[in-house]
């Protein structure tokens, strides 16, 4: 199902924007010229707020909801960032003279990670706030826990209008189906205290580490004098003398601790643009031979991790939910949509869509009993869900109901929704079939195999495999293979789609559900000059037109960029593999059978054990939750064909019976997703054809292609002899690990703003820290391949990953031991495309397989690809081979003098806009590329969105200039691809090489030029499918080429429909003959000089004019010549051309310049 959310404007701010009012004890935001408000989904809270106000929001949400705004921190928040946050967290602040105040029910679990809070307009504060939390708050609690149940009103959610079935809703929520998996063979982690031997050994670790830091210490003062150029610059006669730290290292010295903070001068390095001090032989040391070994293991971190056979305890049915088709229907969903994550007051949960009440009723049931004791007769039951979805029970004695349930019953519940006007009901996400059997995995899942380097050019095959391709027509020498565009249409297309698909099911930040599933059209890591957004479109349409359009510059820039970004994509692991991901929810004829009976031993006999249900699926699967963070969490699944008449339809959910699935992956059932890998695969089988590149370049392993061919083979080869190698021999056999303590909290305390803001203040979120520390455990692990070494590292990683997901809830502190921070507090190195920064900050004393692949092989085909895209293009240009594009894009029946009396017009408006883009760009050079820090997130978009609007106001502002599109396209193509590429004396300002944008923010114009200069040998390629016809695919991805003999008619076009060029701007037959001076004249054949045409080209001379590929020639009896560079020309094809005078170039034995007349042909 697919229903486009509603946007919403918000006005969101940073806490820098607040600033304290002078003279008075108050805060208020001073508003930027550049500020915009930003879009944000539909939800709630919004909803509500539109109710309270009586207001209706706009058709097209062009004006901001201006009674909230949001403020973000970010996750660095220093001490007087904190004290800033905690006085507007008390007393607000004011904005355009109405004050705001903090929404003390309105922080989610995302919120609380990324550092942001709701603030609303002081007017209506408390009657949202009633209406949000139903007038409910509990006497105690821990407040994390109740906040991120009340925030479910602030998720991003469609919303669907169910006011005339309010009063007949009906949810009946059961217990929770909990009991023990007995006789389990597991780790788990239990705390630890040191023996007294012990607590000596760990006390002389910390006096060591402390030693450590001092000395760490020492030499940062001593840097920190070189950044400040406080000591004096190093003399060349002593660069033998004065050594960089790095340089004695070299030596095996160092510099002395009571020397490490007086350097004796500074050198400035080059390769990391900074000063850096130096030391003499007297202030240096020996390094010491031993290391310092701080173990990550219980004593150090007071945990202990046992393998023993127990009882698991587990929520079979947690965050499950059952929708009856009839309500389903009501909000627009048929029984083939299967389901999604629901949104109401208090109630969280992914939902299955059913034939609910004839299930019930062929079972003989006539009502289910709630868990308040109150019977629902089943022809009237909407949504069955178990108690944990219902986020309205708090810890006992929190409320004076059961289990410190917010609510007396179901009925109070109803009540207080009719009462508050909930007339909605959201839909936060919706189960969608795969569109292609690929999908792109993370680091993380990658990092939880068995790797070796030559693995992983194996399996970035598929999408390597596709890059060749659509490089492939200009990879290719010699002649074009125009059969080739056929690969660029279809490349062109899956980018289009793919960014129409994520732009419809686009969750904005509030969606704490959204799956890391990557993407690779819309990551912020997307560095683009270009900022015609749209930009594939008019691309695509211009190919179809004139084919030669492949090789435009500016089409070969967009397409080398996207490639680029694919490359460092695969360089952080997210590569295409065959997989896919899908919502998990439990055995639902297993919980139809708690629902009516209650009684676990029944359950214990019923329920299918180590068994997996999808519809038809049958079969074994690999299958992996995000973010893995450890091996022992990869599960092998084995399916079995559903023949539930109920269920059957349900074949894109995969429904678990009973097992540890939940505790080896981390999983609940609201809405969690699985990501299924296929096992189909025989490795031993693949070819690397991708690798084809490196015959054709120098590499380090003399010749890799060959060199990873044969150690594949080997290394295969060792795994399985005879048979077949799929994905499942690359698995690390594991115990799965339990958390017995999940569920633990703080004590409650009495509910209050000051309660809330305190939360926040000391909120400390490690995932990031935490997540970093565990990859680099397993990326050590994959380079030593010692998986022993690293057990209990990986285990407690894993350990505090579990604790750090579950604080948003409980409120406990995570502490991170100082063994683990200390031993991996380096990232691996192929994170450094992801996190950016220097790379010498990296890990460099261990190289994984990610790290080999990340570095050597991805950095040599890049290199390759944009040699093959540009300079093997440049080659074939020089050799004649390929067509001057750029007179496809002109008119050449536009009046010579209506292009330059625009020119004239135009010109100043190119400037503007070239300035103001390269004033956006300096004022955001310091983005780091590939930093995913949240401000370099904000300002990115910041920075597109401000290239946005100058397209936008650039475009509106030469249309009122001149209206024609034709003509305007023209005189943009003009200062795009000539003016601003010419190293003109007269015109230095126009200078601006490798950006061609000015021109493709008219692409109306351009195709209707390319329409007029278009070829009659047309290529197109249409979607299909795998089970129809296709000629060809790529990445699942299946096209029909359609090639054919035809010339457009421009009404075929739709883009230039209404395009008409009016008489006054068309070309005049000259009348008048011309006389031209020092007009230059280039373009020689490739090997000759001016000398070889002096008996052609000389005072005198009588040469005929013509026009080729969009260019004025020189032509004698015997043929051309020599160009000649002026557009007036154009109009004077076939005309005589009389030279009478020639200046030879003193720089150049390549070009020279004339005085000529030419003679108007009568």
């Amino acid at each position: 199902m697919k229903t486009k959310r509603k946007q919403y404007l918000i006005n969101q701010f940073q806490l820098r924007d607040i600033k304290k009012c002078e003279d008075k004890n108050e805060y208020s935001i001073k508003v930027k010229k550049e500020h915009k408000p930003v879009q944000q989904s539909e939800n709630f809270l919004f909803y509500m707020t539109y109710k309270i106000t009586g207001r209706v929001p706009a058709a097209d949400q062009s004006n901001p909801l201006n009674e909230i705004i949001s403020i973000t921190t970010g996750r660095g928040a220093n001490a007087d960032d904190k004290a800033l946050l905690g006085k507007i967290l008390n007393k607000g602040f004011f904005f355009k003279d109405k004050k705001y105040v903090f929404l003390d029910v309105s922080l989610s679990g995302s919120q609380h990670k990324t550092c942001k809070q709701y603030y609303v307009s002081e007017g209506i504060y408390k009657k949202l706030k009633e209406r949000i939390t139903l007038g409910k708050e509990p006497n105690i609690t821990v407040p994390s826990k109740y906040l991120t149940a009340v925030a479910l009103m602030t998720t991003s959610c469609n919303l669907f209008d169910i006011k005339d079935y309010i009063d007949q809703l009906d949810i009946c929520v059961i217990d929770d189906l909990e009991y023990e998996l007995e006789n389990q063979h597991i780790v788990y982690n239990a705390p630890y205290k040191r023996t007294d031997e012990e607590e000596i050994l760990y006390q002389s670790y910390m006096e060591a580490l402390e030693a450590i830091k001092g000395y760490e210490k020492a030499l940062a003062e001593g840097k920190k004098l070189a950044k400040n150029k406080e000591i004096p610059k190093r003399k060349k006669s002593n660069k033998e003398t004065e050594k960089t730290i790095n340089q004695w290292k070299e030596e095996g010295l160092r510099p002395k601790l009571e020397e490490a903070a007086k350097p004796i001068s500074m050198v400035f390095a080059k390769g990391i643009y900074k000063w850096i001090p130096c030391y003499t032989k007297q202030q240096c040391e020996r390094i010491p031979e031993e290391r310092f070994v701080f173990p990550v293991d219980k004593i150090t971190t007071e945990v202990e991790f046992k393998e023993e056979i127990k009882n698991v305890p587990i929520n079979f049915a947690d965050g499950t939910a059952l929708m009856d088709i009839n309500f389903a229907e009501k909000l627009g969903m048929k029984l083939e949509d299967q389901g999604g994550q629901l949104r109401f007051p208090y109630c969280k949960a992914f939902f299955n869509i059913l034939e609910l009440r004839e299930w019930l009723k062929e079972e003989g049931v006539e009502s289910i009993t709630d868990l308040f004791g109150n019977p629902h007769p089943v022809d009237g039951i909407d949504i069955l869900m178990t108690k944990s979805c219902f986020k309205a029970f708090l810890e006992k004695g929190e409320t004076d109901y059961k289990d410190g349930c917010l609510f007396k019953d179901m009925d109070e519940y109803k009540d207080l929704i009719k009462n508050y006007d909930f007339d909605t009901f959201g839909i936060a996400n919706y189960v969608h079939p795969p569109k292609s059997k690929y999908t792109k995995i993370t680091y993380q899942m990658l990092l939880a195999l068995k790797l070796k380097d030559v693995y992983m050019p194996m399996f970035a095959q598929d999408e390597c495999d596709m890059i060749n391709k659509v490089i492939k027509i200009y990879s290719d020498t010699g002649d074009v293979n125009w059969d080739d565009v056929k690969y660029i249409l279809a490349f062109l297309n899956m980018l289009k789609d793919e960014k129409e698909e994520i732009s419809f099911n686009e969750d904005d930040e509030d969606n704490e559900d959204h799956e890391i599933e990557a993407n690779p059209i819309l990551d912020d890591e997307a560095e683009e000059i270009d900022t015609n957004e749209n930009w594939e479109e008019p691309i695509i349409q211009a190919i179809k037109i004139n084919k030669n359009m492949v090789f435009d510059p500016y089409v070969r820039k967009k397409i080398l960029q996207r490639i680029e970004h694919m490359i460092n994509e695969m360089r952080l692991g997210k590569m295409y593999m065959p997989c896919n991901y899908y919502f998990a929810t439990c055995h639902i004829p297993t919980l139809i059978h708690w629902a009516i009976n209650r009684d676990t031993e029944i359950i214990k006999e019923m329920v299918p054990q180590n068994k997996v249900f999808m519809g038809k699926t049958k079969g074994m699967y690999v299958a992996m939750r995000n973010p893995v963070t450890s091996y022992s969490e990869v599960a092998k699944l084995e399916f079995i064909p559903d023949t539930c008449k109920w269920t059957e339809h349900l074949n894109h959910i995969i429904q678990f019976g009973e097992g540890l699935y939940m505790h080896r992956m981390n999983l609940d059932y609201d809405g969690d997703k699985i990501c299924l890998f296929s096992i189909d695969r025989n490795y031993k089988e693949m070819e690397m054809t991708w690798l084809a590149w490196c015959k054709t370049i120098k590499v380090e392993d003399s010749n890799a292609y060959i060199y990873t061919h044969s150690k594949k083979e080997k290394d295969l080869n060792k795994i399985n002899n005879q048979g077949t190698v799929t994905l499942l021999d690359f698995l690390q056999e594991a115990l799965p690990q339990v958390n017995y303590a999940d569920k633990d909290t703080v004590e409650p305390v009495a509910f209050t703003k000051e309660a809330v803001v305190s939360f926040i203040l000391h909120a400390d979120d490690k995932t990031g820290q935490i997540t970093d520390k565990a990859t680099q455990v397993e990326n050590r692990m994959m380079a030593e391949r010692k998986t022993k070494k690293y057990q209990d590292a990986i285990r407690y990683g894993k350990y505090l990953q579990g604790l750090q997901i579950d604080a948003s809830k409980s409120g406990l502190p995570v502490e991170i031991c100082k063994s683990f921070q200390y031993n991996f507090r380096k990232k691996p190195t192929f994170l450094y495309y992801k996190s950016g920064g220097s790379k010498w900050k990296y890990d460099n004393q261990y190289e994984s397989p990610l790290d080999w692949f990340a570095e050597k092989l991805l950095s040599k085909y890049e290199k390759w690809i944009g040699e093959q895209i540009n300079k093997n293009t440049r080659k074939r240009k020089d050799g004649e081979i390929l067509k001057n594009t750029l007179a496809l894009l002109e008119n050449p029946n536009l009046d010579y003098a209506v292009i330059k009396e625009y020119e004239a017009k135009l010109e100043p408006e190119f400037l503007r806009y070239k300035d103001k883009f390269k004033k956006i760009n300096e004022r955001y050079k310091t983005i780091d590329k590939y930093s995913k820090a949240d401000e370099n997130k904000e300002q990115r978009k910041l920075k597109r969105r401000e290239y946005s609007d100058l397209n936008k106001k650039t475009r509106e502002r030469i249309y009122k200039l001149c209206p024609n599109p034709s003509v305007v396209a023209q005189v943009a193509v003009n200062y795009a691809y000539k003016y601003s590429k010419e190293n003109s004396k007269d015109k230095k300002d126009l200078r601006w090489q490798d950006n061609w944008n000015f021109a493709w923010m008219f692409p109306e114009g351009i195709l209707y030029h390319l329409w007029l200069n278009q070829d009659e040998d047309k290529i197109d390629v249409l979607g299909s499918d795998e089970r129809c016809h296709y000629d060809f695919n790529l990445l699942d991805h299946y096209y029909i080429v359609k090639d054919d003999m035809k010339i457009y008619k421009q009404e075929e076009i739709e883009e230039i429909s209404d395009i008409e060029v009016l008489e006054e701007y068309l070309a005049k037959e000259p009348a008048n003959d011309l006389e031209l001076t020092n007009v230059l004249c280039m373009g020689l054949d490739k090997g000759l000089t001016t000398d070889d045409i002096a008996n052609r080209v000389y005072d005198g001379a009588v040469l005929q004019l013509k026009i080729n590929d969009g260019y004025p020639q020189l032509w004698d009896a015997t043929g051309k010549i020599i160009g000649i560079k002026h557009d007036i020309l154009k109009q004077y094809e076939g005309s005589r051309i009389v030279i009478k005078k020639v200046y030879e170039d003193a720089k150049s034995t390549r070009t020279i310049t004339v005085d000529c007349s030419i003679k108007a042909i009568a």
